[in-house]
């Protein structure tokens, strides 16, 4: 990837999706025996539902999003498809003041969308990936490249910026998405090893390593062990934790009740990786993440309850007794 003249905060790399977004009013959850968990609906019966909001979702979107909002200069990378869905998103990224030179609208190819089911403060996700066509292409200076959620065909352009580390020397923050997940760190776990943030969940955690382990500690430790400088994991209504390879810190997460989850960790990467990028200590910036995604979660879709600098630091000052905690490593 060759670079030109322009210096950014933020590159957000991944896939967008146009979202839309359904209330239900009558459903009901079951546990399995298995204790899977699924929602139930009237079968063959026509659902009334309130009127559906329609969105940008996607990971990389919603981070440069939520970046755009607390000041970064922000640029996506993405290749949508060449329909209206498409240049909905492009537009609506441009409008927030999303930089979007770098995002491809892919010929006779349709953009990704989901149906999102909201239910009492969740939300199951009915999804469709297209499939796409990467290039790498010109990368303006940056000091930091978020790598998210791709669809196949995603570890050539995840190699290119991991190549470009060490020659132009921005810093690189991993969060897998469903399809990373699903290959597994034999595909893509090197890329961990020139990371400076790792951000997954507690089940990803899980997943990825192999392990039942469900205590913070060892699995912050094994996810450091992959070579990234910070692991950072999310789980939640309980919070956020981190390690750095010498201190392990949590925080709890805000006592609000959820409306709709979905932007949750999204909103939490672009509070943190903001956070780290204005230069405070991680230990600190577990606390934007926190903050941003509490407000986000208390609001519909992923964008609606992102804050801004000025706001953020009043909530701050509110919420004093959510603070980073030592975590015994």
């Amino acid at each position: 990837m060759l670079f030109q003249k322009k210096q950014y905060d933020m590159i957000s790399i991944g896939d967008a999706t146009q979202d839309v977004y359904v209330m239900l009013d009558d459903a009901c959850v079951q546990k399995s025996k298995r204790d899977a968990t699924t929602i139930c609906l009237p079968f063959g019966e026509k659902i009334p539902i309130k009127e559906p909001v329609r969105m940008v979702g996607g990971n990389a979107a919603n981070v440069a999003f939520g970046c755009k909002r607390l000041g970064l200069s922000t640029a996506y990378w993405g290749v949508l498809g060449d329909d209206d869905f498409g240049v909905f998103i492009r537009n609506e990224l441009e409008n927030a003041g999303v930089n979007v030179s770098l995002t491809t609208l892919q010929a006779k190819s349709t953009t990704n969308y989901s149906t999102i089911l909201l239910y009492r403060g969740e939300r199951t996700i009915l999804s469709y990936h297209a499939q796409r066509r990467y290039t790498a292409k010109k990368l303006p200076p940056t000091r930091w490249v978020y790598l998210t959620s791709m669809a196949q065909g995603y570890e050539k352009i995840w190699r290119a910026v991991i190549e470009g580390k060490q020659r132009y020397h921005y810093r690189i923050a991993i969060n897998p998405g469903s399809r990373q997940v699903e290959d597994g760190l034999r595909h893509w776990g090197w890329a961990i090893q020139s990371a400076d943030v790792l951000i997954v969940n507690k089940h990803e955690a899980q997943i990825l390593l192999s392990t039942s382990l469900s205590q913070e500690s060892p699995l912050l430790k094994k996810l450091h062990a992959l070579g990234c400088s910070l692991a950072v994991i999310t789980h939640s209504r309980e919070g956020a934790c981190g390690y750095d390879g010498t201190h392990g810190y949590r925080i709890d997460a805000l006592p609000f009740k959820a409306v709709d989850s979905t932007g949750a960790g999204d909103s939490f990467a672009s509070g943190l990786l903001s956070s780290l990028a204005l230069g405070n200590h991680w230990r600190d910036a577990l606390k934007w993440g926190i903050l941003n995604s509490g407000s986000v979660v208390s609001h519909i879709g992923p964008h609606n309850g992102l804050l801004n600098q000025r706001t953020l630091h009043e909530w701050e000052k509110k919420y004093k007794a959510i603070y980073s905690r030592s975590l015994s490593m």
